[in-house]
């Protein structure tokens, strides 16, 4: 399984840096700041929110357009995602990641489809 961490903006001055982020594995964004002292940096200053809709939008995005693999990291994560909502619709425990399957329930990843009808709307970025 993969665990993406994707970086939309960087802002360097020599003794301040701002990274903003998302990991959309668990639906986090945010942004810190980092500021440099006697040669060494530190973290300043860290703000995290949570956004389940984000994390499907990128997966729609980095998705789109790519058929699904066996044994990929897209099949792996739309295993997990099919456990999640059987479990919870049976309101039992989630199978363990490694007792799930590896082969693609699907040809296209579910989110893509909801990516690309917002990005039909025009309210992609």
């Amino acid at each position: 399984m993969a665990w993406f961490v994707y970086i939309s903006k960087v802002t360097l001055s020599p003794e301040q840096a701002s990274v903003a982020y998302q990991t959309p594995y668990n639906g986090k964004y945010g942004t810190f700041t980092l500021s440099k002292t006697d040669g060494n940096w530190s973290i300043q200053d860290h703000q995290q929110m949570h956004s389940s809709s984000g994390a499907r939008f990128f997966y729609g995005e980095l998705y789109e357009g790519v058929a699904c693999r066996d044994g990929s990291e897209m099949a792996t994560r739309w295993n997990m995602y099919k456990d999640a909502l059987e479990a919870a619709m049976a309101r039992r425990a989630r199978t363990p990641e490694d007792a799930l399957p590896s082969t693609c329930p699907g040809k296209e990843f579910p989110d893509v489809a909801a990516y690309k009808q917002y990005k039909a709307m025009g309210l992609n970025k």
